[in-house]
Parts: structure tokens; C-alpha cells; sequence
């Protein structure tokens, strides 16, 4: 569930930058202003964008937003299916499952917010999409803490994210460019 919170906070970032790009070349753009002049995470988010059809035809930021934000709907949805799986597991433990019931919720309102969020983004209202997404974070990052992201989301190969921390200065940098291989 980090990748989808991390996934949250590059979609905040990037709405940050949307004025800046109008060049084609708008991957390489929006990697150069997240990664600065750290050469891997800028090759990891060249890579994980480039390795998207839709991302590949997007010349502009709020294209890619919308790319990225379809499939951070898509994968919520899909780790809440995940979930609602583990829930009719007979092997699953009544607290677990009583856990899981929790975060079937937290994502079910999610993705209404989530869903709100994309229609505020493709309207261009980003104060609409904040609110939404802020809301996201808090509904799903307790759910995160409580799981093994592996089982519940796939996160690994199929989900929304990749989490780039680099200790920098003292201080933590980076945050996620958001994944947009999807599952096959």
C-alpha cells in the first residue's frame, strides 16, 4: 500500500510542475525536475514511463497525470479486490479478517475519492484533486502499516509504484514515480 501512497504524493508533486513543461519531450522533463541531478532515480522514472504506451504519447504533464491517475485508480481497485480475495479465505484468522474488512473499506472510499479526484484533474480544479488525494493518503496508509504489501497488492511487478528514498543532505528525498506496467 506504500506504492499507492507514494503514488498519491509523486501525483501531488507533478501537479507542482504541470506549468513548467512544453516541450515534447515531457518524461524526460518531469524525471529531470524529480530526480535533480541524481542520475538513478531520474533512469528509474525515464524507464518506468517510458515502459507505458500511453505515457510514451503524452506531450504534455497533465497528460501524464491522467495516465497516472488512471492507474492508480485501476490498482486501487484491483488491491481491493485482492483484499475481498483474502477475505473469503477460509485460512484467513478472524482478526486478520476483521483488519481486512477495515481496509476493504478504507479503499472502497478511496477510490469514490479517488474517482472525484480525476474528474477534479481533468477539469483542472487541482485544489479539488489535493483534497481528494489527501483524503486517499489518510483512508489507505493505516491499511499499509497492518499488511504485507506483497500479498495484498502485488506490489512488486504489478502495482502502482516505486518508492526512491536517497539519503541526501541529511535529509530523506525522493518519493514515487508511479509505475505504469499493469498486470497481465
Amino acid at each position: 500500500m506504500k506504492c499507492l501512497f507514494f503514488s498519491i504524493v509523486f501525483l501531488l508533486s507533478s501537479l507542482l510542475f504541470a506549468h513548467c513543461f512544453a516541450d515534447t519531450n515531457v518524461i524526460d522533463q518531469v524525471c529531470k525536475a524529480y530526480a535533480g541531478d541524481i542520475t538513478e532515480p531520474f533512469n528509474s522514472c525515464v524507464a518506468i514511463f517510458k515502459s507505458d504506451p500511453k505515457s510514451v504519447k503524452a506531450t504534455t504533464i497533465y497528460a501524464l497525470g491522467v495516465t497516472s491517475l488512471e492507474h492508480l485508480i485501476a490498482k486501487g481497485t484491483l488491491i481491493n479486490s485482492n483484499i475481498l480475495q483474502l477475505l473469503k479465505d477460509p485460512k484467513t484468522l478472524p482478526a486478520v479478517k476483521e483488519a481486512l474488512q477495515r481496509c476493504s473499506s478504507s479503499f472502497t472510499l478511496a477510490e469514490k475519492f479517488l474517482k472525484e479526484g480525476f474528474k477534479g484533474y481533468l477539469s483542472k480544479e487541482y485544489e479539488e484533486i489535493y483534497a481528494e488525494l489527501e483524503t486517499v493518503i489518510l483512508d489507505v496508509q493505516p491499511c499499509a502499516d497492518g499488511f504485507d504489501r506483497e500479498k495484498l497488492t502485488n506490489c512488486n511487478t504489478r502495482f502502482c509504484g516505486i518508492t526512491l528514498q536517497y539519503k541526501y543532505g541529511g535529509r530523506w528525498v525522493g518519493s514515487l514515480i508511479p509505475s505504469i506496467r499493469l498486470a497481465n
